[in-house]
């Protein structure tokens, strides 16, 4: 897929695939995470070891792991990152998957979310994704119209995995049911 630029603000964010070279700058993204918030569910930084085999991990299943970056001074940054990740690990939870997007702190407000988040569903592949669970575990007012916009998102581009969902309240974004299928 081709590198998107987005937002008018400066500087313009540039969302790609992730490499094995990106994952000391997401390890560093994620330990503020894990240090200072409840956000990521760990008490342990993982190493960079440990994201080099989750970015082989997420990308062999044919999942999207993608990088924000941005050019500060001259020089290109990773400012978030982004992947679809195993949701459950029963084999009915095979076509399910869970979205993990985090930003540099200090680089809130300025869309980087959006287009990881934008990035995520452009990438995700109908016949190996079929629904994304956000799973949000923070207490931020912010986060409320991030979310009612990136449910926009997600309904607008319903189609291309393969079935219609619906919020069941407008505020949740993550709170999707698949239509039936025959015989259900």
């Amino acid at each position: 897929m081709s590198d998107r630029t987005s937002g008018a603000t400066s500087p313009p964010i540039r969302v790609s695939d992730a490499t094995i070279d990106d994952c000391e700058a997401v390890a560093d993204i994620y330990a503020h995470y894990v240090q200072h918030t409840v956000a990521t569910f760990d008490y342990l930084v993982p190493s960079v070891s440990q994201w080099h085999a989750k970015h082989a991990a997420i990308t062999a299943a044919g999942r999207p792991f993608v990088v924000a970056r941005a050019v500060d001074d001259g020089v290109e940054h990773v400012v978030g990152y982004a992947y679809l990740g195993t949701f459950r690990t029963m084999p009915a939870y095979d076509l399910s998957t869970e979205d993990s997007i985090y930003v540099r702190p200090g680089h809130g407000g300025r869309g980087i979310g959006t287009a990881l988040m934008s990035a995520l569903l452009a990438r995700a592949d109908p016949d190996n994704v079929r629904q994304i669970v956000a799973v949000i575990a923070a207490i931020l007012t912010p986060l409320l119209p991030v979310t009612e916009h990136t449910a926009r998102i997600i309904s607008a581009l319903r189609w291309k995995l393969g079935h219609a969902c619906q919020p069941t309240r407008p505020a949740e974004a993550s709170a999707y049911q698949p239509r039936r299928m025959k015989g259900d």
